[in-house]
């Protein structure tokens, strides 16, 4: 009886985690774009940090800083261009398009975004 109970509980679990994801699907692409970036950082050496750069612009790539976003439908990446300037991209979570590449570091140390706890809801 006791597992029965828990296969009905963990069905309802992933029912609400469903509508969560449909409900809030930029959240839920903020998390999965987090497990990707961790997942490339991994990758860089201690010369390089993340970059992003949009598909099918004509931006230039720019140091990416941290990934915010907006439920239901906004996606915010915010970093800093090679002139030091502050840089966003604001996309809708059906049109986002954009490419991770490693670029040079920019200070003494290479910025690893995965480890910027300000990457939640704003």
């Amino acid at each position: 009886m006791r597992d029965l109970a828990s296969q009905i509980t963990a069905s309802f679990e992933e029912v609400a985690a469903i509508e969560r994801r449909k409900n809030n699907p930029s959240g839920y692409i903020h998390e999965r774009m987090m497990q990707i970036i961790a997942e490339q950082e991994q990758l860089l050496s201690a010369e390089q940090e993340l970059g992003v750069a949009v598909v099918g612009g004509n931006a230039p790539s720019f140091h990416l800083r941290s990934i915010g976003y907006s439920n239901p439908d906004l996606l915010r990446f915010v970093g800093t261009d090679p002139d030091g300037n502050t840089v966003q991209i604001v996309q809708h979570h059906t049109q986002m398009s954009i490419m991770i590449v490693s670029v040079p570091k920019l200070g003494e140390k290479a910025f690893r975004v995965g480890f910027v706890p300000s990457n939640h809801e704003n």
